[in-house]
């Protein structure tokens, strides 16, 4: 978790101090978020049985999604918002809302991830 923590740490900034109309996350939620940065698109799709076969031939497991189906949808949003695919986020965003997340939510959860993709260029450059 130590090599996520900027994000940790920009999350908890905006927790002490939210914006009028703007949401929270709880912090299982920023944890979910912060999680979800080593997620690929991949992670979004079930794996077909060509796939399954080989990943178990080579010894590899396919991603449990979560047990919580509103954490999980948290985390697909975040790695659709990540991937920068706009299809995936239209894909995502009827499980997102279904979970009880609101339009301020994914304001939110957008802006964090380009802050983190932003932080993450200027320390590569």
């Amino acid at each position: 978790m130590e090599q996520h923590s900027g994000l940790m740490e920009r999350a908890n900034g905006l927790a002490r101090a939210p914006m009028p109309g703007r949401t929270t996350f709880s912090q299982l939620e920023w944890v979910v978020i912060d999680f979800s940065r080593k997620d690929s698109l991949s992670s979004l799709t079930r794996p077909g049985p060509t796939r399954r076969f080989l990943m178990h031939m080579i010894g590899m497991r396919a991603s449990a999604p979560l047990a919580a189906p509103r954490l999980e949808a948290l985390r697909r949003m975040a790695v659709a918002l990540r991937a920068e695919q706009e299809e995936y986020v239209v894909l995502e965003e009827a499980a997102f809302y279904e979970a009880g997340y609101r339009t301020a939510d994914l304001v939110q959860l957008a802006s964090i991830i380009d802050a983190d993709r932003d932080a993450t260029h200027r320390r590569r450059h």
